[in-house]
């Protein structure tokens, strides 16, 4: 069996549809892989807490990049962690909240926790996020919050990239259809990759990366291997070196069991 390691995104690729958690299959094939010396790494831009067990279980998984890169953990610690202060994220909300219109509300996506300021949008509550009240509070307090990167929501209206004009130099932005997001400026999903490869002296030509979305696109091109699944866009799909099926049709299996084929 050929050894890789495979780098996973999660919503539309690990799970979706009917799949809530990573399917039996999925699982099974993940398992067989490993014997074969494979190892296998959630890539998310999700902070570290909101990779839960049913999703992450360190059975299946030897790793997760959380945050576009900003935190690793690997085999039940953290080998690598790149966490804004307080006082670059009290500065970053001040700044954006000068421009941002009522109806958005900022996400604050700490190591262990999230806090919100802004308009209130109710899962945010069932997600079990806290609420930032002052904008002072941050690093006072609320101390050593560990965060990760900055996530937008809106009840209405669209994000414009002049929105983050006052935070540019010191953060990429990406904007998506439904939200946006900003993270320290070079980190992305191609990022966590080159970083794990680094920590662990992985052989570049074994890095095989999984995913769904445009978001994805860094990782795509970062891997020695890409993988789209067959639920994405044609411009996702064109990214890539292969097509696997869909995430209701276990098309991780599918990719995981042909690449890792003799």
């Amino acid at each position: 069996m050929k050894q890789l390691n495979f780098f996973i995104d999660i919503d539309g690729t690990l799970i979706g549809g009917r799949h809530k958690k990573p399917s039996d299959r999925v699982v099974s094939a993940i398992l067989k892989a490993k014997e074969g010396g494979c190892r296998f790494f959630i890539n998310t831009a999700r902070p570290h807490w909101l990779v839960p067990e049913d999703i992450f279980s360190p059975e299946i998984f030897d790793g997760i990049c959380s945050g576009c890169g900003t935190y690793i953990f690997y085999k039940g610690k953290g080998i690598y962690q790149n966490f804004l202060s307080d006082e670059v994220v009290k500065q970053t909300v001040t700044e954006l909240d000068k421009t941002f219109p009522p109806e958005f509300s900022m996400l604050i996506e700490c190591y262990d926790t999230n806090y919100y300021y802004g308009a209130f949008i109710p899962w945010y509550l069932e997600a079990g996020f806290k609420k930032l009240d002052r904008i002072d509070d941050i690093g006072t307090v609320l101390k050593n919050i560990n965060t990760q990167k900055l996530s937008f929501n809106k009840l209405s209206g669209e994000f414009k990239y002049e929105m983050f004009d006052g935070v540019k130099d010191k953060f990429d932005v990406m904007i998506h259809p439904s939200y946006a997001e900003i993270a320290p400026k070079g980190f992305n999903k191609g990022a966590a990759l080159e970083i794990t490869e680094r920590e662990l002296s992985l052989p570049h030509n074994s890095t095989v990366a999984i995913g769904d979305s445009l978001n994805d696109a860094d990782m795509f091109r970062t891997a020695a291997i890409s993988v789209a699944m067959g639920n994405a866009p044609d411009k996702v799909k064109a990214l890539c070196d292969y097509v696997t099926d869909t995430c209701e049709n276990d098309g991780v299996a599918r990719a995981i069991e042909m690449l890792t084929k003799e």
